[in-house]
Formats: structure tokens, sequence, C-alpha cells
């Protein structure tokens, strides 16, 4: 497929719309967040990261069976691909 030939194609249909009445295809502006809404998106980020059980001393609560079953999900994964 010659891409440039689409490219042609494309800006010869635009030019011509202008001239028969149609509509011209206009480029999507870029949507910008506004700070509230970044914000909001770091909390909720923050909120859906899981972080495991922890003992006081700071290690990993070996009784967390999250890493067990992670584990065995990825495997699956693997085996299936």
């Amino acid at each position: 497929m010659n891409v440039h030939n689409l490219i042609r194609i494309n800006e010869a249909k635009n030019q011509d719309a202008d001239k028969i009445g149609g509509v011209k295809m206009v480029p999507q502006k870029r949507y910008v967040k506004t700070r509230e809404e970044i914000e909001k998106d770091k909390r909720l980020e923050a909120k859906a990261k899981y972080k495991l059980r922890t003992l006081e001393d700071g290690s990993v609560d070996p009784t967390d069976k999250t890493l067990l079953f992670e584990s065995k999900f990825e495997s699956g994964n693997l085996y299936l691909a």
C-alpha cells in the first residue's frame, strides 16, 4: 500500500469539500487536564495500588497469599502463551 498516495487522495478530498460545500475534516483539539483532574487521577492511582501486608519490622507477611496467587496466575498465562 502506498501511504503517500493515500495522503494525496485525502488532501484532494479535503480541498474539494470546500468547493462542493461538503464538510472539511478538522483535526481534533488536544484535551488538556486541569490541575484538579490531575490530582484526582493521582489519588485514584494511589488507591488502586495494592500493597502487600507487612509485619511490624517492615518485612512481608508470610501469611499474605497474594504473591502465591499472582505466581499461579502468571504461570498459567505463560503456559497458554
